[in-house]
């Protein structure tokens, strides 16, 4: 009984201790603290209520399909309230099936037996706590935003577009219009490349333009747009593959070859290969991996002071924001 009574004088306290931590972007831990409470917690009220924030917890992480799962199993419990409703319909939602959002929504008016005032009071609970998610999530993502807005050293801005895949698409898709504005005026190449190459992969559409020199091109981020970049950067790394090369050097020009073809993006009809290897290595290392005899052969056949050009408008760029 002892054990029992102190579950029931403390959960408040654990519930308060596991807002705090969601609070400041801990949520890992809250909903480590949270499961390890419940495999002891055996009072059903307490663990319905322990259930609840762990239910918010897994939604602001936007981990819907455990957040789902808790809710069918709270469900099979038969320990139903409106906040509970609310959050299966938000999932639904946040997942983009209206029609399963709407049944639901339809379900629970039968389940709970709610009057026309109840009905009134979920509808006006969803959207105060889809409100309150996508404000949480939407301070994240646009903290992460405004580092890329401030166009800071390279490196930094890596580690922010490595810390957007990660992000649900879902969530992402909240900032569409402010992507859209943020790489039409990016002006580093780079990361306009890779930000284009992250909304595709997310299948965010939005509308760049780009400028290089006296070309202009206007395209959308879609994976189609980015098949010929793909293209032609694996025929560069299968190259640099075949190529007599210290592992060192590989690694080095095989990370150059990528910076140089997203610097160049989406002009690179005309960027080859083996030329771009080549006028890096020579670039980089003094090395010149063309044997003397076809050198006549690529200056003929190849715009190779076009690629010099721009391999030393890459070179000025890369040194600027290291």
């Amino acid at each position: 009984m002892g054990e029992i009574y102190d579950f029931q004088t403390n959960y408040i306290a654990k519930i308060e201790e596991s807002s705090k931590l969601i609070e400041k972007g801990y949520i890992d831990q809250a909903i480590c603290m949270l499961e390890d409470f419940l495999a002891v917690v055996k009072d059903p009220k307490i663990k319905q209520e322990v259930n609840k924030q762990l239910m918010t917890a897994y939604l602001l992480k936007g981990e819907l399909d455990t957040c789902e799962a808790l809710i069918l199993e709270i469900k099979n419990q038969k320990s139903l309230d409106l906040t509970i409703a609310a959050h299966d319909i938000l999932v639904a939602m946040f997942q983009g099936q209206e029609a399963s959002a709407k049944q639901k929504q339809e379900e629970y008016q039968q389940l709970l037996g709610l009057t026309a005032l109840s009905s009134k009071n979920l509808v006006e609970l969803i959207y105060q706590l889809k409100t309150y998610y996508e404000s949480v999530w939407y301070e994240m993502i646009e903290k992460k935003i405004q580092v890329l807005e401030r166009e800071g050293d390279l490196e930094t801005q890596l580690l922010v577009i490595s810390d957007l895949r990660t992000v649900d698409s879902w969530k992402l898709q909240l900032f569409q219009e402010k992507f859209e504005q943020l790489l039409n005026q990016c002006e580093i190449n780079i990361v306009k490349t890779m930000l284009f190459e992250l909304l595709a992969q997310k299948d965010i559409e939005c509308s760049v333009n780009f400028t290089q020199e006296q070309n202009h091109q206007t395209l959308i981020t879609t994976t189609v747009n980015f098949e010929a970049f793909y293209a032609t950067l694996e025929e560069a790394l299968a190259l640099l593959t075949e190529m007599t090369l210290d592992e060192v050097t590989r690694e080095v020009l095989k990370q150059h070859v990528i910076f140089f073809y997203q610097f160049s993006f989406p002009f690179i009809e005309e960027m080859n290969p083996q030329v771009v290897i080549n006028e890096l290595a020579q670039v980089l290392f003094r090395m010149n991996l063309t044997e003397t005899e076809d050198e006549e052969a690529v200056e003929k056949t190849e715009k190779i002071a076009g690629i010099r050009y721009k391999m030393s408008q890459y070179i000025l760029s890369l040194s600027s924001l290291m």
